[in-house]
């Protein structure tokens, strides 16, 4: 594990950028555990055993986005949780080949001075529908996708085939048609590809998160804790 010294660093990098990766080497669970308790605390049940273990054509579980092949599209873990976790740390296992199932981060700092003054205020005003249908069950949640929190914003985002945002008005589908747009810019997308050791520390209620799709030819295994710490 890196020095005292360095894991201040880490700190300072995380308050500036929103997240940092270490590179560790080490692929073990102990590392994380001593990380999580350096941080703070692992957050409620899905949080400290949570893996993502993909085997190439093993059958999809429960239509799951991310034990697919397919891109993983940036979003906000937690999205249904009425307190958003406010980080996580993910530790990369087994990786997949150069250039598949690349890290994606986003800096919703950044997607929101995109935005214009209009958008920007619908998305803090309007309520959105959040919605998941699992195991037989459909859950929602009505909540804004931008809360000012303090000085600066907190975003909850999460988009895709499993989990469509669903609009509550013709103005909040305009707004939520520049949001996606400034979300897909090229200009705010930062992409790495992590490799077995390394751990990513991000703040959930700032960076919206993804990957690329997998190449389906080798294993891919992540490990994820939700950390009650920003």
């Amino acid at each position: 594990m890196k020095k005292i010294t360095e894991l201040e660093e880490m700190r300072r990098i995380y308050d500036v950028q929103g997240y940092v990766v270490l590179e560790t080497g080490i692929s073990d669970i102990w590392i994380m555990e001593l990380l999580a308790v350096y941080l703070g605390s692992v957050r409620g049940i899905w949080g400290k055993r949570y893996e993502v273990n993909f085997r190439p054509d093993q059958e999809v579980t429960k239509n799951s986005v991310a034990q697919s092949a397919t891109e993983l599209p940036p979003h906000t873990d937690g999205s249904f949780e009425i307190d958003l976790p406010p980080s996580f740390i993910l530790q990369c296992i087994e990786s997949d080949l150069e250039g598949y199932g690349v890290s994606v981060l986003i800096d919703s700092w950044k997607v929101i001075e995109m935005l214009s003054k209009q958008t920007l205020q619908v998305l803090l005003d309007a309520p959105f529908k959040f919605y998941r249908a699992e195991m037989g069950k459909e859950v929602t949640l009505s909540a804004p996708i931008i809360e000012r929190d303090g000085a600066s914003y907190q975003f909850r985002y999460r988009n895709d085939r499993k989990h469509p945002l669903i609009p509550t008005s013709d103005e909040s589908s305009q707004a939520l048609k520049e949001l996606v747009a400034a979300i897909n810019s090229n200009q705010v997308r930062n992409e790495f590809q992590l490799k077995p050791g390394d751990i990513l520390w991000a703040n959930n209620k700032r960076m919206i998160h993804g990957r690329t799709e997998l190449s389906n030819k080798v294993p891919r295994k992540v490990r994820r804790f939700w950390l009650q710490s920003d």
